[in-house]
C-alpha cells in the first residue's frame, strides 16, 4: 500500500495541473500504522511497534512525499527497536572490548552499546521471571570484522567482565547540557557565566555552544555589562572511562554595554577568541564536570555606539567620550572555566 500510494501520489503531483488541484498548499497527509510481532506457533502477540508520518502543505503528490520521508524515520526507529542487536563481552583488556558478532549482523563503527550484567534467572511461586541485568557502562565500535568488533569503554560505573551483555544503545546523547563560570586567572575573579550546549559529547569530535552573560573590565577599570553567544570545536584525543582529555578553540562573540561621558547607554561588539585543553570527568554515569583552561586573545572590540528613536525613525550615533577617550575591552590573559554537564542517557538502571 505505501509504494502504491506513493507512485499514485508522484504521477498525480506531475500529471496535475495546479489550477486543477483544490487547496494546492494546504494538503495535510497523515500516515499511521503498526507492526505486530506475532508467535505464530500460538498466534499471541509479542509486541506491537507504532509508526506515523505526517506533512501539512504543497500539493497532494508533495505532501505525500514528504510524510513518508518522516515515516521512513519512524519505522526505522521501530524495525531498530523491534530487532536490536545484542551481543556478548568476549574480552576485556583495560579500557578495550572485544564483541561479539560484526559487520555480517549490522554492527557498524561508531555505534554505542549498553553493557550490562547477566539477567537473573527467579522464581516466585510456581513461575520462574528474569530480572534484567543492570547497567555497568557504554562502549563505542572502533572496528567491525564479519564476526567480531572491536570497541572502546568510554564511561563505566561498575566492572566489566568478559559474558557480560552489549546491546545497541538506540538513542546516544546528540548533546549535553550545562552551566560554566569563567573564572580570570591573572585578575583572580568571576567573569560571567553561561549556559553551555555541547554538540557530540562522546565523540572524539564534537563542539558546543555557549550563551550567557556577566561583566568585564575596560580600560578604564569600569565594570561593563556583557552578553556573549559563541561557540567552539574540540578534539578529545584521550579517552578513558572515567575521564577524557581534548583541545578546544573557543569562538565567542560578546555585546557589551555601559554608559558614555554624556549618560547615553552605549554598547559594542567584542570577539576575543581562546584555546586551550579540556577534561570532562564522570560524576556518574548521566554527570560529568568539565574543566577547562587556557590562554584568550586581547580580541577587539566595534565603535561604541547608541540609538534613539522607534520604529523607522532610529537613528544610531556614535559615543561621546571625554578627553581620555573611548575605553578599551582587553581579554588577554589565562581562565578556566568549570562546568556541571547533564547527558541525556536513557538509561535508568
Amino acid at each position: 500500500m505505501v509504494v502504491y500510494e506513493t507512485v499514485k501520489g508522484a504521477i498525480r503531483s506531475s500529471t496535475t495541473p495546479k489550477n486543477e488541484e483544490l487547496y494546492p498548499n494546504n494538503i495535510e497527509t497523515i500516515i499511521h500504522g503498526n507492526i505486530i510481532l506475532l508467535d505464530l506457533e500460538t498466534g499471541q502477540t509479542i509486541n506491537t511497534y507504532t509508526f506515523t508520518g505526517a506533512h501539512t502543505g504543497g500539493s497532494r503528490g508533495r505532501s505525500l512525499g514528504i510524510a513518508l520521508d518522516v515515516l521512513k524515520q519512524s519505522l526505522t526507529r521501530s524495525l531498530k527497536e523491534m530487532f536490536i542487536i545484542q551481543s556478548e563481552v568476549i574480552e576485556v583488556k583495560g579500557s578495550k572490548v572485544t564483541v561479539f558478532l560484526g559487520s555480517d549482523l549490522g554492527v557498524k563503527k561508531g555505534t554505542i552499546y549498553e553493557i550490562s550484567r547477566l539477567d537473573k534467572k527467579r522464581k516466585i511461586g510456581d513461575k520462574e521471571i528474569t530480572v534484567p541485568g543492570s547497567t555497568v557502562g557504554l562502549a563505542r565500535i572502533n572496528r567491525t570484522s564479519g564476526d567480531a568488533s572491536l570497541g572502546t569503554i568510554i564511561r563505566k560505573w561498575g566492572r566489566i567482565k568478559p559474558g557480560y551483555q552489549a546491546k545497541e544503545l538506540l538513542d546516544p546523547p546528540l548533546g549535553g547540557l550545562g552551566l560554566t563560570l569563567r573564572y580570570n586567572y591573572e585578575e583572580e575573579r568571576v567573569d560571567y557565566a553561561d549556559f553551555l550546549i555541547q554538540i557530540k559529547p562522546l565523540n572524539r569530535f564534537g563542539g558546543f555552544i555557549n550563551i550567557g552573560g556577566g561583566a568585564i573590565y575596560d580600560s578604564r577599570n569600569d565594570r561593563d555589562g556583557i552578553f556573549l553567544f559563541g561557540g567552539g570545536l574540540i578534539y578529545r584525543f584521550l579517552y578513558t572511562p572515567q575521564f577524557n582529555l581534548g583541545a578546544v578553540v573557543d569562538l565567542p562573540l560578546s555585546y557589551i554595554f555601559r554608559e558614555d561621558d554624556s549618560g547615553n547607554d552605549v554598547n559594542s561588539l567584542f570577539f576575543a577568541p581562546q584555546i586551550g585543553l579540556q577534561t570532562e570527568i564522570m560524576i556518574n554515569r548521566k554527570m560529568d564536570m568539565v574543566i577547562r583552561g587556557g590562554i584568550s586573545a586581547a580580541g577587539a572590540n566595534s565603535k561604541w555606539t547608541y540609538s534613539e528613536g522607534e520604529g523607522e525613525d532610529v537613528e544610531t550615533f556614535n559615543a561621546e567620550w571625554d578627553e581620555r577617550g573611548a575605553p578599551s575591552v582587553d581579554a588577554s590573559g589565562l581562565y578556566v572555566n568549570v562546568s556541571l554537564r547533564f547527558l541525556p542517557i536513557d538509561i535508568d538502571h
